[in-house]
């Protein structure tokens, strides 16, 4: 045992104490004697020996009764028995009441030592088989915790697939409704705060599976000013009219590294938690920020570190917070609410939010007077900071056509117009078993499949998958809001062009599919581009009258321009190019189009447009290749950049 064995040796006959304690000095043991049955059981119960030698007869309480009495207390003292009686009676009686051996008066110092050090070891058996039962206990509470946690990932993971689907629905058509609605409209302030409160809902639903999965979250430098500010303008419409918000910003911005949605769970939970103690009478919800300094003397065995602090301020004038409970508040599931106002992990989540950015929280309460939340948060350099004061930039478009599969009629709905506002043509289904049929019937009509994980009959890698079979180079999207076998990794492994997290806004929803249609553009840059001689020529096939201009070519693609006015160009798949004499072509070039953008008019035929489209070659035989090449070194001038 790590501590050293104490023991108390009991008789009323203090001749025996001593006889008994002389026979076992030197032994290493820490050794008590006593000769009051009554003290000594007193000793016994308040006191931790042990071993205990007890006498059987003794004035006021037997050796017997002392037993007994030990047992109800569940004390875990090992007890021999001392008796003058040789009998086996004595000795089954003493065994039964509790002991641990017995040894006969007048003892032998050896036999004596022998059941010592065996009453010793029993003890110290019970103690190791004791640590053994707590750390399996141990184990089993944490097996249970995260049995618990994985049940809660699964259930997480459930419902922030449910969740970012009405997300998306509600996202959308909010952006939609925004870009109909003119500036400085309230209507558009009230459509740009749900946009705010719904970009938010969908970042905490990240933190949550981010807390499953035991990730990282996402720090950056961010003005805590400005974070502040905005959960203030999305609680005004929350909170009861008779409490006042009084905000106390000063000018100077405050630079924290942190988490912008953790912050916003504080000040969140904070302030709701300060409404909830006005609800009743109304008050006063005072939100302040300034800084303070924690010098090395002041930090000195503090919980903060010494440097620069910004100190976030939460006080309201409700009914306060009993002092009985203060030290309690931060505690997992503590909470003072009625039921179903309150699970008690707000404050629990606050405290851990600030700890996990190297702050602390205090409060201070003076009931029916004031309660004042106090964070601290390392202040991180000013420069650090990159402020976007620019304007946004137009978000990117296009012409392809797009294939969109999602099981959620709604979700297909919403995006399909976003995607259509971008410029692309698009083509839905909510059948993954319908998608797949429709690109079976025509694999090159689509320039990309943007596609959901969890459906029913195929999920998305399974559809993208048996996509690929048929045409392996086809762009593929995979969205999910959440599924914990799908990531960015796994999912490009399988084929996948891009992973994509639900709920995609109006700005990722345009960015995502531009960077994954532009990528074929690097493709066909793989060769030298030459610019073609003039009057060099393009005919679109099957319609052999639609003859364009062709601009450059290589051994990967060539790009042609033509007019808006002159023909309607939606779709091509095979291309032959000639030169203006007919003396040098080469026919039936399977393509597909990666590029199209608008150019300057080279004539004014009432003021048409033109446009300049790049395809890209798909599968061509060696024999096409050679003839490429004679075309691009006897009809091509100088290299085009």
């Amino acid at each position: 045992m790590a501590n050293v064995s104490t023991m108390l040796i009991v008789d009323d006959e203090p001749r025996m104490t001593d006889s008994a304690k002389a026979a076992l000095d030197g032994m290493g043991f820490e050794i008590e004697t006593s000769n009051c049955s009554t003290e000594a059981l007193t000793r016994l119960k308040t006191e931790n020996y042990d071993v205990a030698l007890l006498d059987v007869r003794m004035p006021g309480l037997t050796g017997y009764q002392i037993l007994d009495a030990l047992q109800q207390e569940e004390t875990q003292t090992e007890c021999i028995i001392m008796t003058g009686d040789v009998s086996l009676d004595t000795a089954i009686e003493a065994i039964r009441r509790g002991a641990s051996d017995y040894v006969r008066k007048p003892f032998d110092p050896d036999e004596l030592l022998i059941r010592v050090n065996n009453a010793f070891k029993k003890r110290q058996l019970k103690a190791e088989h004791q640590q053994v039962e707590v750390e399996k206990l141990n184990l089993e509470r944490q097996l249970r915790q995260s049995q618990k946690l994985e049940a809660v990932g699964t259930l997480a993971g459930g419902i922030a697939h449910d969740f970012n689907n009405v997300l998306s629905i509600i996202l959308g058509n909010t952006e939609l409704a925004c870009a109909v609605v003119p500036e400085g409209d309230h209507v558009r302030d009230n459509l740009e705060k749900i946009l705010i409160a719904s970009n938010r809902a969908k970042e905490i639903i990240n933190q949550l599976l981010s807390f499953t999965r035991k990730a990282d979250t996402n720090r950056e430098p961010l003005e805590l000013n400005a974070v502040v500010t905005e959960s203030l303008k999305l609680l005004r419409a929350s909170l009861p009219t008779n409490i006042l918000i009084r905000p106390d910003m000063p000018e100077v911005s405050f630079v924290v590294q942190g988490d912008s949605t953790q912050i916003h769970q504080i000040m969140i939970n904070l302030c709701t938690n300060a409404a909830h103690a006005m609800e009743d009478t109304g008050g006063v919800l005072e939100v302040k920020l300034g800084s303070t300094l924690i010098d090395p003397a002041a930090a000195d065995g503090a919980v903060l570190e010494p440097g620069s602090y910004v100190s976030l301020t939460v006080s309201d004038t409700g009914r306060g917070i009993d002092p009985e409970i203060c030290d309690r508040i931060f505690d997992p599931y503590f909470t003072t609410k009625d039921s179903g106002k309150g699970t008690g992990m707000g404050l629990a989540v606050v405290h851990g939010i600030v700890k996990s950015h190297g702050g602390a929280i205090t409060v201070f309460s003076e009931p029916n007077v004031k309660t004042e939340f106090r964070v601290l948060l390392p202040i991180t350099d000013a420069a650090a900071m990159q402020t976007n004061s620019a304007t946004k930039a137009a978000l990117p478009t296009g012409s392809e056509r797009i294939l969109l599969v999602d099981d959620e009629e709604m979700v297909v709905d919403i995006v399909k117009q976003m995607v259509q506002k971008l410029g692309y043509m698009v083509d839905a289904s909510t059948d993954s078993r319908a998608a797949l049929k429709m690109f079976q019937d025509n694999p090159k009509k689509y320039d990309l499949v943007v596609t959901d994980q969890t459906m029913p009959n195929l999920t998305g890698k399974q559809l993208g998958e048996a996509m690929r079979e048929i045409r392996p180079e086809i762009p593929i999207i995979l969205c999910s809001g959440f599924n914990e076998n799908v990531d960015l990794v796994d999912a490009t492994e399988q084929s996948i062009t891009e992973f994509a997290k639900k709920p995609m806004g109006m700005e990722q929803l345009a960015q995502t599919i531009r960077s994954v249609l532009d990528r074929r553009l690097v493709e066909r840059r793989q060769h030298p581009r030459f610019t073609a001689d003039s009057g060099a020529f393009v005919i679109l096939q099957p319609n052999p009258t639609n003859q364009c201009k062709l601009l450059d070519v290589s051994l990967s693609g060539l790009s042609f321009s033509y007019y808006d006015a002159e023909m309607s160009v939606e779709r091509i798949v095979e291309v032959t190019i000639r030169t203006a004499d007919n003396g040098c072509s080469v026919s039936d070039l399977s393509c597909e189009t990666v590029s199209e953008v608008a150019t300057e008019s080279e004539a004014d035929p009432a003021a048409v447009s033109a446009k300049r489209r790049g395809v890209q070659f798909q599968s061509l035989t060696p024999g096409q290749v050679d003839q490429l090449r004679y075309f691009i070194q006897n009809n091509t001038s100088d290299v085009s950049h």
